[in-house]
């Protein structure tokens, strides 16, 4: 007597998800539209002033305004702006900022978010460092009758010294500013991320 039993037929395995293994990092966003335009208009108006120090040329004067109302700009960001723009956030003491630059050497960075305490050190100099440039670029202007404190007092504090600052200042930024782009160099290496970019989009690799 034959089995009335079928027999067995394997059924198709069921597809499951899965959680996707792509290896694409991740991002997010780090530095504010306002904070990536101060940046970038910062940048190009310091160059501009530079390469016109040597002339009696008023787009001096004026790039060296807009330095200044950037600073001012810079210094209520830097209090009252989203969490990364802020000073509370990356302002470190030179102690960290060393720690940071060792373990930069050893090719295990410290990884920060925002600024690392290195960059966060160079952002206080070049920014207390330009707003001395204005401040004695105002004061000269006033000498000569020029600039929005002509005619004040400001004017009687003129001397051979502080022009002769105001030049080393502009020479010395220079020095500095090619310090700030081989740390952003060397930190894009050694972190695998490009930071000029982030500067751009305004997000970093997470």
């Amino acid at each position: 007597m034959r089995s009335s039993r079928r027999p067995h037929t394997a059924r198709p395995a069921t597809l499951t998800p899965t959680t996707s293994t792509s290896t694409t990092p991740s991002s997010t966003v780090v530095w504010d539209p306002l904070l990536r335009l101060y940046h970038w208009v910062l940048a190009a108006a310091v160059i501009t002033a530079w390469l016109t120090s040597e002339d009696d040329n008023p787009l001096h004067i004026w790039s060296g305004y807009v330095v200044g109302s950037w600073v001012i700009f810079r210094i209520i960001w830097g209090i009252a702006g989203p969490q990364h723009a802020r000073f509370s956030d990356f302002v470190r003491s030179p102690r960290a900022a060393l720690d940071y630059l060792k373990s930069l050497y050893q090719g295990h960075p410290q990884s920060y978010t925002g600024h690392n305490p290195a960059g966060g050190l160079m952002t206080l100099t070049l920014l207390g460092l330009l707003g001395i440039q204005v401040a004695l670029g105002l004061i000269m202007l006033a000498h000569h009758g020029e600039g929005i404190l002509a005619d004040t007092a400001i004017a009687e504090l003129y001397s051979h010294d502080l022009k002769e600052g105001h030049e080393f200042i502009g020479n010395a930024m220079l020095l500095l500013i090619a310090c700030h782009l081989a740390g952003v160099a060397i930190s894009s290496w050694r972190h695998r991320e490009n930071l000029v970019k982030a500067m751009i989009t305004g997000r970093k690799s997470s």
